[in-house]
């Protein structure tokens, strides 16, 4: 037990040791790419990028970038280089800690990047950074979206975020072309977002016919922002007009007589399982049985919802 002790230690000593020597050799060849990035000496060896001349010479492209924004971090601050060779900084920190210490705008008072940089991971510090980035050019509040997508969805939103570039004439972060892409689609075809225009039908009540007016589905729309209007119900996503007094006995298709109700609700109405009274600004939900469908349940000791 002592000896496999023993041994255990020896070779993590030997590993600790290795990995200076290692991080000694990378941080001298990321010296010598930042210096081939920044003076351009890539394009006289007929390559396009400091990527492309890394995997000219043996690199992957990830690698040299990587390599080539740690050498610039070390000229900005060159302190940082025994603390990238203990082992303190990673690699991958180093080279995210460049958009910080090259765009001082994204600096604030108390903030310890630095420190942000030692102690979490290089996603963690990335996901910071990027956060802080939209902070500063919306001037809003950040939130992280994590999304998972098939390979060729990568591909087919690679495509929209480069024509989403252009039409805003500057490269958009993969946060910024989303909200590029959401607006678009929301000018498109969200009614609370497309111009009002005139009236052209006339009222509806007493006239055949099921089309509902556009004026009355921006009205009805705004009134429940899309959803279910059913207490404590959250479905926003597949809901119907309905109408409060039923089309077959006469109800118009004007706002005081239309609400959103999701598919299942809608469903229930007709079956005649909820029934519905008051108006249809504040419409009042009960089941078949009498039961009123508040905003929170409340069942007594004879398992029954409160008058």
């Amino acid at each position: 037990m002592i000896e496999t002790a023993r041994r255990r230690d020896e070779v993590e000593a030997e590993l600790v040791g290795l990995r200076r020597e290692m991080r000694q050799i990378e941080l001298r060849a990321a010296r010598l790419l930042a210096e081939i990035k920044t003076s351009g000496h890539f394009i006289h060896r007929g390559c396009s990028s400091i990527c492309h001349f890394g995997e000219r010479n043996g690199l992957s492209g990830r690698e040299a970038w990587r390599l080539a924004a740690v050498g610039e971090v070390l000229q900005l601050e060159p302190g940082l280089e025994e603390r990238i060779l203990d082992g303190r900084i990673s690699l991958d920190s180093a080279a995210a800690l460049l958009k910080v210490l090259s765009r001082p705008e994204l600096r604030r008072e108390g903030d310890d990047w630095i420190g942000w940089a030692e102690e979490g991971s290089a996603r963690e510090l990335e996901t910071r950074i990027r956060e802080r980035a939209v902070e500063v050019e919306s001037g809003e509040p950040a939130s992280t979206l994590t999304a998972v997508l098939t390979a060729s969805a990568q591909l087919t939103f690679d495509r929209a975020r480069r024509i989403a570039s252009r039409k805003k004439q500057r490269p958009l972060t993969e946060g910024q072309a989303i909200e590029a892409l959401a607006d678009h689609y929301l000018d498109s075809f969200d009614p609370l977002r497309r111009t009002p225009r005139k009236r052209r039908m006339p009222p509806t009540a007493g006239r055949l016919g099921r089309h509902l007016p556009a004026a009355v589905a921006r009205q009805v729309h705004a009134r429940w922002r899309g959803k279910c209007s059913v207490p404590r119900c959250d479905r926003d996503v597949f809901v119907q007009k309905a109408h409060l007094r039923a089309h077959r006995f006469g109800g118009s298709r004007e706002a005081d007589n239309i609400l959103d109700l999701c598919w299942m609700h809608h469903q229930l109405l007709d079956y005649s399982r909820i029934r519905i009274t008051g108006t249809a600004e504040n419409p009042i939900f009960s089941t078949y049985d009498g039961d009123v469908v508040r905003e929170r349940a409340f069942y007594g000791a004879n398992g029954r919802a409160p008058p």
